[in-house]
């Protein structure tokens, strides 16, 4: 572990956050680990747990001795909570997060020249419907993918540092500018959570206590907390009605193909999408 990375600080101790904690103390064993957080029964559970060594409910306090950062919080909250750190930090205090969107107003902030620290954004591409610090599963970063953005005003140092700390979290590391991570991950993870969420609403109420495996796996998205999706689907609008857009092309083609008892067409359509399917 670089010498500078022992005081890690963790703000948010939800299911990110408090998940992020535990893996923190099982990949980085010597480094001190702060969890800030507004609801003492998390920053208990998480010190009961031993997710964390320190419990913190003032961010400043947490950011005058930390050598890394990591934002666990609504994207909504990054601003106000970079402000504070920049207020407190030490010069070259490494930030960064795992917020699942990057464009608007987290690009400018990317790019504006801080006083005292580096950010380095990231997007760990793991979590559930749950939320809370009851819902951390301290092995929810030990598979799948994480993206590191490109874009910003960090030193190249910042970001191998950054990126060292998340390669040890996470098995496979993509780079990418915040344009191509926002447009992806509206197609991979918004636009699902959107279509879980109008499925659920589209069923009349009488059908739904019928409902079996089938639409309860395909629901599950819906039961995110909307204090986190609201704010996603604010900052990467653009990007997610265009995914929005091509599943209304895709529905109207099978909304043609049925109109018409077209079998051949209908066939083809659930071929091809069990296809591409099986090779995720």
């Amino acid at each position: 572990m670089p010498k500078k990375l022992k005081n890690i600080v963790i703000v948010g101790l939800g299911l990110m956050g408090g998940s992020l904690a535990a893996a923190v103390r099982r990949h980085f064993p010597s480094a001190h680990v702060t969890g800030v957080s507004r609801n003492r029964a998390a920053l208990k559970t998480a010190l009961r747990k031993h997710w964390i060594h320190a419990a913190q409910p003032d961010l400043a306090k947490a950011a005058s001795s930390a050598d890394l950062i990591i934002l666990c919080t609504p994207v909504d909250i990054f601003e106000k909570s970079l402000k504070v750190i920049d207020r407190h930090a030490r010069p070259g205090t490494l930030v960064t997060d795992v917020g699942s969107v990057k464009g608007g107003f987290l690009k400018k902030l990317l790019t504006r020249k801080w006083r005292n620290l580096e950010y380095v954004s990231a997007h760990p591409m793991a979590g559930s419907h749950a939320s809370g610090i009851k819902a951390v599963c301290p092995g929810l970063y030990d598979a799948g993918e994480i993206f590191l953005i490109t874009s910003g005003r960090a030193s190249l140092a910042a970001k191998q540092a950054v990126k060292a700390f998340w390669r040890k979290i996470m098995p496979r590391l993509t780079e990418m500018d915040a344009e191509s991570h926002d447009r992806r991950v509206a197609q991979i993870s918004h636009l699902p959570h959107a279509l879980a969420a109008c499925l659920v609403l589209a069923i009349e109420k009488g059908s739904l206590k019928h409902a079996a495996s089938g639409f309860r796996d395909a629901t599950r998205l819906a039961l995110g907390p909307e204090d986190v999706w609201a704010p996603i689907f604010k900052a990467n609008a653009s990007n997610v009605l265009q995914s929005v857009m091509r599943l209304e092309r895709q529905l109207a083609a099978f909304r043609k193909a049925m109109s018409a008892k077209d079998a051949k067409t209908l066939s083809h359509f659930l071929k091809e999408a069990a296809r591409r399917r099986a090779e995720i």
